[in-house]
C-alpha cells in the first residue's frame, strides 16, 4: 500500500499531462474540423456559382440560337423579297434569275434608320419604300417593258441621274429649331452614297416637326 501511496502523485501528474495533451489534440482536431466544414461549405457554394453560370450559359446559348433563328428568318424573307408590292417583287424576282440586268435596290432595303425612328420614316416614305432605286432611266425602262410583256404588275423607279436636291427654305428651318424636332427625316436616315440623291428626294420634304419629335 505504501508503494501505490508513494507512486499516487506521479500517476495523478501522469494522468494530467495526458489530459492535457488530450485536449490539446482535440482542440487541434476541431479546428482542422472547422476548416473542414469551411471548406466543404465554400465548395458547395462554388459548385452553385458553377451551376448558376452553367445555366446562364445555356440561357444565353438559347436566346442567341433563337436571335440567330430569327435573323435566317429575317434574311430569307429579304431574299425572297417579300412585302414589296408585286411588280417590284417580280423585278427583283427576274433579276435573281438573270432574266434583267442591272442594280434594283427597294427604297426600304436601301436605308438604316435607329428602331425609335423606323415607323416614323416608314410613314414619311408612305408607298415609296416599295420603289425601286436604279442607276439610269435606261434599266428602268427595261424593267418597266418586261413588267409589261410578262403582265407582272407595275412598279415605280427612281433613277439616280434624275434626282435633284431641294433646299431647306426659311419655314423648315425655323421648325427644326423648335423644342422636341429631332431633324429632318432625310438626314435621321443611313444609306448608300449612290443612293443618297434618291432618299434625300424622297424626305426633304420631311421635317421631324411633323412625324420625328421626340417625346
Amino acid at each position: 500500500m505504501k508503494g501505490i501511496d508513494a507512486s499516487l502523485p506521479e500517476l495523478t501528474e501522469a494522468i494530467a499531462e495526458a489530459q492535457k495533451s488530450f485536449d490539446e489534440l482535440a482542440a487541434v482536431a476541431q479546428e482542422h474540423a472547422d476548416e473542414i466544414k469551411a471548406f466543404e461549405s465554400k465548395l458547395m457554394t462554388i459548385r452553385r456559382e458553377e451551376e448558376a453560370d452553367a445555366q446562364s450559359v445555356r440561357k444565353s446559348m438559347a436566346e442567341k440560337a433563337s436571335i440567330e433563328g430569327r435573323r435566317r428568318g429575317i434574311e430569307a424573307t429579304i431574299d425572297a423579297h417579300e412585302g414589296l408590292n408585286q411588280g417590284s417583287r417580280a423585278v427583283l424576282e427576274a433579276v435573281d434569275r438573270g432574266l434583267i440586268k442591272g442594280e434594283y435596290a427597294p427604297v426600304g432595303s436601301a436605308i438604316d434608320v435607329d428602331k425609335e425612328l423606323a415607323l416614323a420614316i416608314e410613314t414619311a416614305l408612305g408607298g415609296s419604300v416599295n420603289d425601286l432605286i436604279v442607276d439610269d432611266q435606261q434599266e428602268a425602262k427595261q424593267a418597266i417593258e418586261w413588267l409589261k410583256a410578262n403582265r407582272a404588275g407595275r412598279a415605280t423607279f427612281q433613277p439616280i441621274p434624275l434626282m435633284r436636291p431641294s433646299e431647306v427654305n426659311t419655314d423648315l428651318r425655323r421648325l427644326l429649331g423648335e423644342r422636341g424636332v429631332v431633324g429632318r427625316a432625310s438626314e435621321l436616315v443611313q444609306c448608300r452614297n449612290k443612293h443618297r440623291p434618291v432618299i434625300d428626294s424622297l424626305l426633304a420634304a420631311w421635317s421631324s416637326s411633323r412625324i420625328l419629335t421626340s417625346p
